[in-house]
């Protein structure tokens, strides 16, 4: 107990003790005096229940920053993934084109190949004739 609370129960006791009072009185002086006694309990608790509020509110800030970064951190994983497929795509594409390129010179000079092979087989065609 604090001073003031042991103070307050002492005059309440000394006061009783003192003064003969009804049975009306004497119950609305009781009230008045655990009033008394239990004001700075009651605004201590409501003190206390205002700062957890204010840090439950702090935590919510927090925690809404906290999830927002790790959104960006997962966008950033999902682009750096997304970069990472993309790129040996690309890269089995330029492969491919290569490929490809290959292919058609490949068929164009076997096609040229071909119609020289064509045009000389005439000319002895027509020359046997």
């Amino acid at each position: 107990m604090s001073q003031d609370q042991t103070q307050i129960v002492e005059e309440t006791g000394s006061e009783q003790s003192d003064t003969p009072q009804s049975s009306g009185a004497g119950a609305a002086t009781d009230t008045n005096q655990l009033i008394t006694l239990f004001k700075p309990v009651l605004y201590g608790l409501e003190e206390q229940v205002h700062r957890v509020a204010t840090s439950q509110v702090e935590l919510r800030t927090e925690l809404d920053g906290l999830l927002n970064a790790l959104r960006d951190i997962k966008n950033r994983v999902e682009q750096d993934t997304l970069v990472t497929v993309l790129e040996a795509k690309a890269k089995k594409l330029v492969a491919l084109k290569r490929r490809l390129t290959l292919v058609h010179t490949i068929l164009q000079n076997s096609n040229e190949r071909c119609r020289k092979l064509m045009i000389s087989n005439k000319i002895s065609i027509e020359a046997s004739q």
